[in-house]
């Protein structure tokens, strides 16, 4: 099942890079992958990392939030409340994501699904 949803999910970024749209970057979230990092006065190369690592932090997180949330629910919740716990639970590429929800195990009352 993720999968399947993975194969989409790269189409639609490979489709994106075809009509040059970089959806995620912003200068914003390049300056806190630098913070990050160490970097205050960043060499041509480092702001092109940071870019890039920008992106795939992004679509990470995209990632996740498109996914089935009857099936993945309960770990975007988790995920959410260590964000306020100022814990930084996300991982940093679609491939860690992808990891994470392939591993995750739900278990509503005996059911494999949350019903309300």
């Amino acid at each position: 099942m993720v999968q399947s949803f993975w194969d989409q999910f790269v189409a639609m970024q490979q489709v994106c890079e075809q009509l040059g749209l970089m959806i995620g970057q912003s200068e914003q979230a390049m300056k806190a992958v630098m913070s990050r990092g160490g970097v205050t006065n960043p060499t041509t190369e480092q702001l092109e990392r940071a870019k890039k690592k920008t992106v795939e932090e992004f679509n990470a997180i995209l990632f996740l939030y498109l996914a089935d949330h009857q099936k993945y629910g309960k770990v975007i919740e988790d995920m959410e409340n260590n964000v306020l716990k100022r814990k930084d639970p996300f991982p940093k590429n679609v491939s860690d994501m992808s990891r994470l929800l392939i591993g995750w195990c739900n278990n509503f009352g005996g059911r494999s699904i949350r019903s309300k």
